[in-house]
């Protein structure tokens, strides 16, 4: 296997929860789905199904964002 791939494994194997994140179309579901969950089943790991997580109203995240900082400033 690559060095890519041994390191994500060596994360995900010493971490309760992992998240990944990356622009879309970078190739993270394609590196989990022929790479990372294969190996991690075969070593007897269980793999719950992948979870996409995403803000559904940018503009009220940023809206959010500015009200905090004029709160803290």
């Amino acid at each position: 296997m690559d060095n890519e791939t041994d390191e994500i494994i060596s994360l995900v194997a010493s971490h309760k929860l992992s998240l990944v994140d990356g622009q879309s179309g970078a190739g993270k579901t394609s590196i989990f789905n022929a790479q990372i969950i294969p190996r991690l089943e075969k070593e007897g790991f269980e793999v719950l199904p992948i979870a996409r997580v995403q803000t559904t109203q940018p503009e009220l995240v940023s809206s959010e964002n500015n009200a905090k900082n004029k709160v803290t400033n």
